[in-house]
């Protein structure tokens, strides 16, 4: 049978009919408008239920090679859609399995040519069982992922063609481009400035979905809020052609907004309009302002294209505007941001109308910002976050900030929690906010933050979208120079932050991205300077790299400037546990954060130094409790090890050999060996060292050495708190001391590889103190 073929033939299976012969699916009667490509897809899966459907049978039967070259990209957004309209998941499928690097098996059963369903049967190629798809959800990811890639590509119009097989194509005209730089507020009241900035988002989201347009994100707009620039210049800093600029005026019940399009090539108007109308027409206004520009610009535009701009997901003029007052405010776009005042005027916009999605979308996100940077009410606030976010997610599943704000909270319950799980159904959710929303820039950056230790070339594809879409934005580029550094390119890492800096002196968060990498490599006279010189606005997180510096460069009183961490109660233990250890008491260094542990049992923060400790103290039960707690479904064997857990699996393995579980203990050794053998490890000295670590645990001295001579030479040179960024881990314990080394320290090759970390940092310290007593003179 093959997909052409014109035989009557209806499948049923779960509450849809696909009827072949119609070329139709329906749900419970009512038809689903499906493109071609995933129609055949899913028809040829029902055809052949219960089989795996190989990704070449695919290509053969639906995309002749001679006409799609990029494959990958159509099939992978292909099941995307099918998998949006059957609302199957991949995490977790009802439908369509993911069989990886292979292709996919429809697993649901299927009535066809009668009513009673079938259950589909696996063949030989392997078992469906629940069981065996969640253990396959760590290669799935793979799989999953890829298609975000997709998007970039499909939405940039990649298509080749061989020249044999067609004639070239006529030269397209060039995407029109525009910037909307931030109305400006002529009212007497404050709150005026966030509507008008509210107002100025919100025409960039409505033009932004406009296929036939490149928007400029908000991030970059809003940069050059308050400067007195040249329309050229600020075009061809955000390299655009058009600018649309305007004012607001509120008085009472009435609006005066003005707006103008300006070709920014020849400097000319090329639209302007002033509208006076009650304040209840924010929404009509709007519309107009984007359907003129289009117009104005000659894009044309789609049914769906008219729908997004004509939606607004509230017909209260007041709630819309407390919402983007608050979304100003949420997002830090106006000098005397609050968050607080962000989280009131959201629920007051919730008050007056339940059913406003983006606004319970917006709570979520003010939800997710209180639990992660104060432990206080951590649980409420995650509880309150995630209804929020679910919210979101009844009223408008199609709204792209619906889905990142559930995404983002599978995010943090994986990253707190070790839900791995619903890491995966994370991304699942933010690849379909990108499809709905190719102009989000922020769901980009999300998920390229998400998957930073994981997947690190689809993070640096994300992001690099996202500076595509946000020219001037800061954050990916910080990760991006992270990214490059994790890969052993250092130059390029600092060349990143160092042009992001010379466009935003205020990127304080790069020198702290730089200064890491450069600890990392071992290059203490060059980041000390940084950390310094940022201390102040960063707080803990330098201070902690400082004390570690010093005191691996054997200057302990230099370190004591910087043991203060931070006033938040996690911080205060651990400074209390670093002063500790310092003086070799790791027992009550291990009391110190067990105490902080049971005071704040709902925090996470530090159970990985507190199993460490643990570990040191000769507590390898304790340790074990600890860690299997925190990483549960590594513990399962449902997280595949990456770069992200490699440090805690080896204190897991390490607790499971001195607790008695040897086999369980090596079987895990193994795994991370195989994780760091291959080519997705990190090019990092500590990784290096990571693997030196368990060539000791496995009883392999010289193995042990070499690896260790490897780190030195790639420029290990931290020996306190050395694993204290890559995952936040906040380890403070010194490497001298390390269980994992035991079977070392007597043999002199360990003395003489330490002597050559110590005199190395001996001779960073003096070029320290050279260079501070040059600066004194």
């Amino acid at each position: 049978m093959t997909v052409s073929d014109e035989r009557a033939q209806v499948f049923g299976f779960g509450d849809f009919v696909l009827d072949a012969s119609a070329h139709e699916l329906r749900r419970q009667g009512a038809r689903i408008r499906l493109q071609d490509q995933p129609f055949q897809i899913l028809r040829l899966l029902l055809e052949q239920a219960g089989k795996v459907v190989t990704r070449d049978e695919l290509r053969q039967r639906i995309w002749p090679s001679s006409v799609f070259v990029d494959f990958d990209h159509g099939l992978n957004n292909a099941i995307a859609r099918l998998r949006e309209v059957l609302r199957d998941e991949a995490s977790a499928p009802r439908f369509i399995e993911t069989v990886p690097r292979v292709g996919y098996r429809f697993i649901g059963a299927v009535t066809a040519g009668s009513e009673t369903p079938v259950a589909a049967v696996p063949d030989a190629s392997g078992m469906s069982t629940p069981e065996t798809r969640i253990r396959r959800r760590r290669l799935a990811v793979a799989g999953a992922a890829i298609g975000v890639l997709a998007i970039a590509g499909l939405y940039a119009g990649i298509a080749s063609r061989r020249p044999s097989d067609v004639r070239p194509a006529p030269a397209e005209a060039p995407v029109p481009s525009i910037a909307v730089l931030p109305f400006v507020n002529l009212g007497p009241d404050p709150d005026d400035e966030y509507f008008a900035d509210g107002l100025t988002e919100e025409l960039v989201t409505r033009l932004a979905t406009l296929r036939g347009l490149r928007v400029v994100a908000r991030t970059s707009s809003f940069s050059y809020k308050g400067k007195q620039e040249s329309t050229a210049t600020i075009a061809k800093a955000l390299q655009v052609d058009h600018i649309l600029e305007g004012s607001v005026r509120r008085s009472e019940q009435r609006l005066r907004i003005t707006a103008q399009l300006i070709d920014a090539r020849g400097d000319r108007h090329v639209w302007s309009q002033t509208f006076d109308r009650d304040g209840g027409d924010i929404f009509r206004i709007q519309e107009e302002i984007s359907l003129a520009v289009a117009e104005a610009l000659k894009v044309t535009l789609l049914d769906s294209d008219e729908y997004r701009i004509r939606r607004h997901g509230t017909d209260d003029a007041e709630a819309y505007r407390l919402y983007v007052i608050a979304h100003a405010h949420l997002l830090g776009r106006t000098k005397g941001s609050d968050q607080n005042v962000a989280k009131r005027l959201l629920e007051a916009a919730i008050a007056r109308d339940p059913n406003f999605a983006a606004a319970h979308a917006d709570l979520a996100r003010s939800y997710l910002r209180r639990v992660s940077s104060t432990l206080a009410n951590a649980e409420e606030n995650e509880r309150l976050g995630m209804a929020a976010a679910e919210r979101a997610m009844a009223l408008d599943p199609e709204l792209s900030q619906s889905l990142q704000a559930r995404a983002n909270f599978q995010f943090w319950r994986y990253r707190v929690h070790g839900d791995y799980e619903a890491h995966i159904a994370g991304e699942t959710n933010l690849q379909r906010a990108i499809e709905l929303d190719p102009a989000n820039s922020l769901a980009y950056e999300d998920f390229g933050r998400a998957i930073l230790w994981h997947e690190p070339d689809l993070a640096m594809s994300l992001l690099e979208r996202a500076i595509e879409v946000d020219v001037l934005c800061t954050f990916p580029n910080v990760l991006i120079a992270t990214l490059h550094g994790n890969r052993g390119e250092l130059d390029a890492a600092r060349k990143r932050c160092g042009d992001l800096v010379a466009r935003n002196p205020d990127a304080r968060i790069c020198s702290m991205a730089v200064g890491t990498l450069e600890t990392y490599f071992g290059n203490f006279d060059r980041a000390i300077p940084l950390l310094r010189s940022i201390e102040n606005g960063v707080g803990g997180p330098a201070r902690i790299q400082l004390w570690s510096m010093y005191m691996s460069m054997g200057d302990p009183a230099g370190a004591d400037e910087w043991l203060d961490f931070g006033k938040e109660p996690f911080e205060k233990s651990l400074s209390d546990a670093a002063r500790h250890a310092a003086h070799g008491r790791h027992d009550r260094a291990y009391a110190v954060l067990e105490q902080f542990r049971r005071e704040h049992p709902d925090s996470r923060l530090l159970d990985l130094p507190a199993a460490r400790f643990a570990l040191l103290a000769g507590k390898p039960r304790e340790a074990l409790a600890i860690i299997e707690r925190r990483f549960p479904d590594l513990v399962k064997g449902i997280e595949p090890i990456s770069a992200r857990n490699v440090l805690p699996a080896i204190d897991l393995a390490m607790a499971r050999l001195h607790a008695g579980a040897r086999p369980e203990g090596e079987a895990l050794l193994g795994q991370v060996a195989a994780h760091l053998d291959g080519s997705d490890a990190l090019r990092l000295p500590m990784f290096t060292f990571q693997r030196a670590r368990i060539h000791a645990l496995a009883g392999e001295a010289d193995a042990a050495f070499a690896a260790l001579d490897r780190a030195y030479e790639q420029g290990l040179r931290t020996v306190w708190a050395l694993d204290l960024r890559p995952q936040s881990y906040l380890y403070v314990d010194p490497l001298e001391a390390d269980p994992a080394l035991a079977g070392l320290r007597a043999d002199p090759r360990f003395a003489r590889w330490l002597g050559r970390i110590r005199d190395a940092n001996s001779a960073q310290r003096q070029r320290l103190t050279d260079a501070q007593n040059a600066r004194a003179v």
